[in-house]
């Protein structure tokens, strides 16, 4: 069946939101804090909601939060032609434009705490919320800028790169953009070996 028809695709955003968050969180539990955060296909949310930009956000918040997300993303991509690859059909989610910035508005209330990479701008988000909404508007309209936005990270100074999404796609991906270069890539998910048992290898890279 059609993953989008079915209203796959939203379950998966809801679900890999989710999974993101709960791992960031136990590596905040074992001291580990990041300079910079960025995220893709889902994962950009939770770059958002981790760098603070959404306020105190309490649990009736964040059960709200996934509620507005998952029917958000069910409603604006249901009937889509399934993608290709990552990116998604920008012309058909260009007709939403409205509902994404409404979205947006209604939970981008501060600035970053840290900062944020935008794959769409290949550069930090605004620290001003009203800028900042509507580059967070953009995570579904705009073009995605991955290799430009790990190249710009990279001249900003960071050399450790750590995935916490599932399956270590995006860590493959960065190799080929850092290719040749000096830097480090650490995954928190890997096909080969347990869950717990790959954190442990990811907590002893940083350590190193």
């Amino acid at each position: 069946a059609d993953v989008f028809s079915a209203g796959g695709y939203a379950e998966s955003l809801v679900s890999v939101y989710s999974a993101n968050i709960a791992v960031a969180r136990l590596f905040a539990a074992c001291g580990v804090r990041p300079d910079g955060l960025m995220g893709l296909s889902g994962g950009d949310l939770s770059a958002l909601a981790l760098s603070g930009v959404f306020g105190k956000f309490q649990r009736a918040d964040r059960l709200a939060f996934l509620k507005d997300m998952y029917l958000l993303s069910r409603r604006t991509v249901a009937g889509m032609p399934a993608p290709a690859g990552l990116q998604l059909d920008l012309e058909w989610l260009g007709r939403f434009k409205s509902d994404f910035r409404k979205f947006a508005k209604s939970w981008v209330k501060k600035p970053p705490e840290i900062p944020v990479y935008s794959c769409m701008s290949a550069a930090p988000m605004s620290v001003k919320p009203r800028h900042a909404r509507d580059e967070a508007a953009m995570i579904w309209t705009e073009p995605v800028r991955f290799d430009d936005t790990i190249r710009r990270m990279y001249a900003d100074g960071f050399r450790r790169f750590v995935e916490v999404g599932p399956r270590s796609l995006l860590s493959s991906m960065l190799k080929e953009s850092l290719r040749g270069e000096d830097f480090v890539s650490i995954v928190s998910n890997n096909f080969h070996r347990p869950g717990l048992v790959q954190f442990q290898h990811a907590l002893a890279q940083l350590a190193s």
